[in-house]
């Protein structure tokens, strides 16, 4: 039997805490081909956590902010309007804020 491959890409395998929670989301959802995962970028400490969806051509751009650090990702998909709606269900059931 074939093993299934990973959908995160290889290049940038780093992600801080708040990411964990969708990573597992992507890699059980359907929809989701790929992962990207993006730059860290350090900030104040916040307690809020937070995330903003932008849906783009081929994927939907995450941006997750987490205590200390903000993260991007993109989900590669063909349908990002639903995925959307899919990932910010999901981010309300974990606490996150959802930013417009």
């Amino acid at each position: 039997m074939k093993k299934p491959k990973d959908k995160i890409t290889r290049s940038h395998t780093t992600s801080i805490e708040a990411v964990g929670p969708f990573l597992q989301f992507a890699k059980s959802h359907p929809e989701i081909t790929k992962i990207s995962l993006g730059i860290i970028k350090p900030i104040k400490t916040s307690p809020a956590k937070r995330i903003k969806t932008t849906p783009e051509q081929a994927c939907l751009l995450l941006q997750i902010r987490g205590v200390r650090a903000i993260q991007t990702i993109r989900f590669f998909t063909q349908n990002p309007i639903i995925l959307k709606k899919d990932v910010e269900s999901f981010a309300k059931t974990q606490g996150f804020e959802i930013s417009k």
